[in-house]
């Protein structure tokens, strides 16, 4: 049985888990597990945000706006 005071669990689109699926066979010289590639991807993606020299989006931005856009309107179609 999992142990609830580790772990979650999340839901995927059907298109991000078969990204997914491809990314895990190719990623490093083993074949990965949706959890490790997921995993992998979010330090990955934690690694970014925290580099010194990467820059915040600028809230109110127009390409800001557009990108938070288009993250809804994702949102909304899968929902």
């Amino acid at each position: 049985m999992t142990d609830i005071t580790k772990y979650k669990n999340v839901s995927l689109s059907k298109e991000a888990y078969e990204q997914l699926k491809k990314q895990s066979k190719i990623v490093t010289d083993v074949d990965l597990s949706i959890s490790k590639t997921v995993e992998l991807a979010s330090n990955v993606l934690q690694s970014i945000i925290e580099d010194p020299k990467w820059v915040k989006p600028l809230v109110g931005s127009p390409a800001y706006q557009h990108f938070k856009t288009q993250l809804i309107n994702e949102s909304r179609k899968n929902n």
